[in-house]
């Protein structure tokens, strides 16, 4: 974009604020924000002012590079050349944050936008909630939802399930499944995201009915899980993450040959088995003492091209023993 820009002046061609637009929205589209902070400062060098538009170029810019800290900076500088930032040049910002794994850097600007008489919308919250999650600061995400239940817009599927999972990487298994209910309450449509942040939160508690209710529902959805037959499907497919975290649960909980049978019910499906689902199904042949499926499970995991870990190892070893 620059060496354009020189190619331009030397054919004495007239840069104005259309040319620099186009040049930042290169920059944007491509992440390059030292080029785009670069191109602002050849404007003001032309003693052309860049105006909203470009300045959210690059902030995107700076967003897509995860470069919170430029973004901010930029920011800062936008106010003091009295150029006021709309909600989106904040969701960049915000969004850069979150990237960063800076949330309270994502709060703090939660409360500047306030103070600017500027509302927050689905992805303001749905970043900060995020940097949140990231960053295991649960209580955060669920004040950042309650926010976003009293604003005049529609609370998406998308923050519900990054609060669940914000509650879920946080140990708090119970706030994780409480909250899940209630985005059933509110919305018919409840997306697999969702369903895999409750498993994982059911495998937390060792809730292994719970668990499989889950996936039942998945398939055949919450109001008819219960009396539907297995050939009427709702849309959702569980997939490795889902069944991993529901075998977790009935491992957990004692339930070898129930987690076993998921195992078997992962193959049928077609679905790749993952680690987190082979150590499961290890652990439930130690507890079944069923020794020789757990050596087999362990050579099915070379073949698979996963390392197994020490627990691995460990639940094998100690079903042999047994």
């Amino acid at each position: 974009a620059l060496s354009m820009l020189k190619s331009m002046r030397l054919c004495q061609v007239l840069t104005s604020v259309i040319t620099f637009s186009a040049l930042l929205s290169a920059c944007r589209e491509a992440g390059q924000w030292q080029l785009a902070i670069a191109l602002l400062h050849e404007m003001l060098g032309c003693g052309l002012q860049p105006d909203l538009i470009i300045h959210s170029a690059a902030l995107s810019a700076c967003e897509r590079s995860q470069q919170w800290q430029a973004a901010l900076d930029h920011l800062r500088e936008m106010y003091r050349g009295r150029i006021a930032p709309d909600i989106i040049a904040y969701n960049a910002v915000v969004s850069a944050c979150e990237k960063g794994g800076r949330w309270h850097s994502a709060m703090a600007l939660l409360a500047s936008v306030s103070q600017h008489s500027l509302r927050p919308d689905v992805v303001t919250l749905g970043a900060a909630a995020s940097a949140c999650c990231n960053c295991q600061r649960w209580e955060e995400a669920m004040v950042l939802l309650g926010r976003a239940q009293h604003l005049p817009l529609r609370v998406d599927r998308a923050l519900w399930g990054t609060v669940v999972a914000a509650c879920e990487r946080s140990q708090r298994w119970v706030e994780a499944l409480q909250l899940f209910r209630q985005a059933q309450k509110r919305s018919p449509s409840v997306d697999s995201l969702l369903y895999t942040g409750a498993l994982s939160a059911c495998k937390l508690g060792e809730r292994w009915q719970e668990a499989l209710q889950l996936l039942l529902e998945m398939r055949l959805g919450p109001r008819t899980s219960r009396e539907a037959s297995p050939l009427r499907w709702a849309g959702l497919e569980p997939d490795v993450v889902a069944f991993g975290a529901a075998m977790a649960a009935c491992e957990g909980a004692f339930q070898w040959q129930r987690s076993l049978r998921l195992l078997s019910e992962l193959r049928s499906a077609g679905l790749r088995s993952s680690l987190i689902a082979f150590s499961a199904g290890i652990s439930a042949c130690k507890q079944g003492q069923c020794w020789h499926q757990a050596l087999g499970l362990l050579g099915e995991i070379s073949s698979a091209a996963l390392a197994p870990n020490v627990v691995t190892y460990s639940s094998a070893m100690s079903s042999c023993q047994e």
